[in-house]
This record gives structure tokens, C-alpha cells and sequence, in this order.
């Protein structure tokens, strides 16, 4: 039950987040592909059909591996639409690493600075 609402926090700071970085800067011109934090693989782990980086930013949740992908966040899931395929990856973030899990592998990334 504490992992679940651990989540449930995760998921809802997430939200959070992304709402406050589309509504903030109302001076401002918005650059909605602007990057709000950035994930590498870490060097003990190498994806085979997930990206190296992963990227937040204000418009949702972005990967670039050189591929065209769509996403749609959902509590703690990420869809990803690719073509004719579609897939479900969980991810959880826990300070400055983020997990992205699939069926076949699991790959933790490590935050950088933009």
C-alpha cells in the first residue's frame, strides 16, 4: 500500500509539473519544446528497443532514439505508439534516476543537467 501511494505522489508531482511549466510565464513566450530535465542510460545498462535519452518536456513526456514515437502518460504508464505497434512501459522515478520497464528489459537512466 506505501509503495502504490508512493506512486500515486510520483505520478500526481509529475502532473503537477507539467501543468505548472505550460500556465507559468504568462510575459513570456512559451517554447514548448523547451527540455525540462533529461535522463541518460546509465553506463552499466544498454537498451535494446528503449532510447539512450529521455527527455520531459512542458508538452509531456518526449523520447529521441532517432524514431518517431507518440505518448500518452497514464497514471503510472507510458503508451508508445510506433507504427502499427504499440507497447506499455512502466516507469518509476526515485531522485535523480528514472526506471523505464518493458516485457523483455528494464533500463535506469541517470538525470543531467540540460
Amino acid at each position: 500500500m506505501i509503495k502504490k501511494s508512493r506512486f500515486i505522489i510520483i505520478a500526481l508531482l509529475i502532473c503537477l509539473l507539467l501543468s505548472g511549466c505550460q500556465n507559468s510565464g504568462s510575459n513570456k513566450t512559451e517554447n514548448k519544446n523547451e527540455i525540462i530535465a533529461t535522463w541518460v542510460a546509465s553506463e552499466d545498462t544498454i537498451p535494446v528497443n528503449l532510447p539512450y535519452i529521455v527527455t520531459f518536456r512542458p508538452t509531456g513526456l518526449g523520447i529521441r532514439d532517432g524514431s518517431s514515437f507518440s505518448f500518452e502518460i497514464s497514471g503510472f504508464n507510458i503508451y508508445v505508439y510506433s507504427g502499427t505497434n504499440s507497447e506499455t512501459w512502466s516507469f518509476s522515478i526515485n531522485g535523480d534516476k528514472l526506471t523505464i520497464s518493458t516485457l523483455t528489459e528494464t533500463i535506469i537512466y541517470k538525470k543531467t543537467d540540460n
